[in-house]
């Protein structure tokens, strides 16, 4: 099944960044219908990095309402196609190009201590430390993409660079490959929920249900799949006290289930959060 896709890229108090794919053709019929509501100061989309930018009032509405509408909005305007909710970004695991740049590093290593002074242990560094500028390189560009700025952490590319001149490719890349990819090995696991939306009676009162997301559902590849589960070992459950899960069934209880709708506040929206 095709799914839209709405990441929560940063989240602050008053703020969210929240990333869309595919891009939408119009942002105006989710404004619309969205902005509606009490306290949303700010709700803009930005076609080239695919973003949405809203800036809300907190005593009035949470983020994770905020989120809920905007995901109902763009499924009412896709023809209530489901929409898949992530709470971090892919490249909060490490990718598959930094999955490869670090076996290469581990087998130069291993290399080195084998055989210093073979000849493969030259080609194996260099394809190390080749593969790594590339990884940061390509990790730098996707997170430009998705958060608008780049991350203090790719600047270790330059410190790679000059390590060819100096002769100290292989320290170096470890260090680059550490400074770039070790914050994605720990941390929170993302969370992946599916909203589906449906008209409720002949009223047109919208019937929202949120569920878990099934890794079976999406196209990844096997080496996708494998990171992914690595990330929910090393980052723990995803149904910690805060979780995004646990804050929607708050709203969901603070609401009784029934939210004031979309167009004007005109249509409810019956939630079902499992």
């Amino acid at each position: 099944m095709a799914y839209h896709s709405l990441t929560i890229v940063h989240s602050l108090p008053g703020r969210l960044r929240l990333r869309v794919e595919p891009a939408l053709s119009s942002f105006e019929p989710v404004e619309r219908d969205v902005r509606t509501h009490p306290g949303i100061e700010v709700l803009s989309y930005n076609r080239t990095t695919q973003s949405i930018l809203a800036r809300f009032d907190e005593g009035e509405i949470a983020a994770s309402e905020l989120v809920m509408r905007i995901a109902v909005a763009i499924s009412v305007t896709r023809g209530m196609r489901p929409v898949a909710i992530g709470t971090s970004p892919p490249h909060e695991s490490v990718d598959r190009y930094g999955l490869v740049s670090g076996a290469a590093v581990v087998a130069a290593i291993v290399s080195r201590f084998a055989a210093s002074a073979a000849p493969v242990t030259k080609v194996l560094t260099t394809a190390a430390g080749v593969g790594t500028a590339a990884a940061i390189l390509s990790h730098a560009w996707r997170e430009y993409r998705q958060r608008g700025d780049f991350h203090p952490e790719t600047l270790s590319v330059i410190y790679l660079a000059s390590a060819f001149a100096r002769g100290t490719v292989l320290p170096a890349t470890v260090v680059a490959w550490l400074a770039t990819f070790a914050r994605h090995l720990t941390g929170t696991a993302p969370e992946r929920y599916v909203l589906e939306v449906s008209p409720a009676d002949e009223t047109g009162q919208y019937s929202v249900r949120v569920r878990r997301y099934r890794e079976s559902e999406s196209a990844e590849s096997l080496l996708q799949f494998a990171t992914s589960m690595v990330a929910d070992m090393v980052g723990g459950s995803p149904q910690a006290p805060d979780s995004f899960l646990s804050q929607m069934k708050e709203v969901s209880r603070s609401h009784d289930a029934s939210l004031e709708g979309l167009e004007g506040l005109k249509r409810t929206i019956r939630l079902s959060i499992e």
